[in-house]
């Protein structure tokens, strides 16, 4: 996608080439490109009066360039060389966006209401449904894992109760009471199964791609098989262990991936949110764990 948006840009800047002397870019536009004196050094490229009277062909190179750092940046962690760091990137999708309103905005101030609403709408349009992922991946895993995840985390914390040996209430109380205090049980050992350390190691990777890529680029985390409602606290535990479920420090709820979704057995393979057609929604939601926002 970022490929894409830069020739987008490109055209934009062949197509916006008002010059300052006929034009007054909006207060809030000549604000952003204040703003962008991080960049600016390698966008005018030793050349300080180039595009020095075509304000939105300057901000479209800087746009450009942000684009193009923050694909050099995802090429070189693919191919695993040095991180560039994230110095003249953008911090994530909604900042590329508001780059662009500001444009459309300071075009229709002084009448070109036309340009804004042609090429650059489209572009912001696109950016708004595709962000910098595309298209988002749907997390699938079967419930049992979980289980027996959550029961070697309890096995090798202290003052926690065996597990397996709980009935579907005590599970229930016992996860509730975990997320809502907040935080996750203190490990003593460093080694875990690799099947534990697998479903660890995938929220782990969703909580950084997440931050790296985009908050948006992650759908539904699919629980197979799921009959109870311990199925789903089990899930949101194993999340806070990646800092993607839980309680903050000010007492108020967080859940990053959005929707947890219950698939009951294989025949029947469409999630169903908590709640929604699932028996294990209604004692979810009863739960305060269960109403994460």
């Amino acid at each position: 996608m970022l490929k894409r948006y830069r020739v987008k840009v490109e055209h934009l800047a062949l197509e916006l080439t008002h010059s300052s002397t006929l034009v007054t870019p909006s207060e809030e536009f000549l604000r952003s490109l204040d703003a962008d004196a991080d960049v600016m050094p390698s966008v005018l490229d030793g050349n300080p009066q180039r595009y020095a009277q075509e304000p939105y062909r300057l901000k479209l190179h800087v746009v450009h360039h942000r684009l193009g750092r923050q694909m050099a940046r995802l090429e070189a962690l693919l191919d695993g060389r040095p991180d560039r760091g994230t110095k003249g990137c953008y911090a994530d999708e909604a900042a590329f966006i508001a780059d662009l309103e500001i444009i459309g905005r300071s075009l229709a101030s002084h009448g070109d209401r036309n340009l804004a609403e042609a090429g650059l709408k489209d572009l912001i349009l696109q950016a708004r449904t595709f962000g910098f992922f595309l298209a988002q991946l749907d997390i699938r895993q079967e419930s049992g894992r979980h289980t027996q995840a959550v029961a070697e985390l309890f096995a090798r914390a202290p003052n926690l109760p065996d597990y397996l040996s709980l009935d579907e209430a005590g599970r229930v109380k016992v996860l509730d009471e975990l997320l809502s205090h907040g935080g996750t049980p203190l490990l003593f050992a460093d080694q875990l199964s690799p099947e534990t350390r697998e479903i660890l190691d995938v929220l782990n990777t969703v909580r950084d791609l997440s931050a790296e890529i985009s908050p948006r680029a992650f759908g539904a985390y699919v629980i197979s098989m799921t009959h109870q409602a311990s199925h789903v606290l089990e899930v949101m535990f194993l999340m806070g262990f990646a800092g993607l479920a839980g309680r903050r420090p000010d007492g108020t709820w967080h859940c990053a991936l959005e929707n947890l979704a219950p698939v009951r057995d294989h025949r029947r393979s469409q999630p169903h949110p908590p709640g929604a057609g699932n028996p294990a929604g209604p004692a979810v939601l009863s739960r305060p764990a269960g109403r994460l926002g």
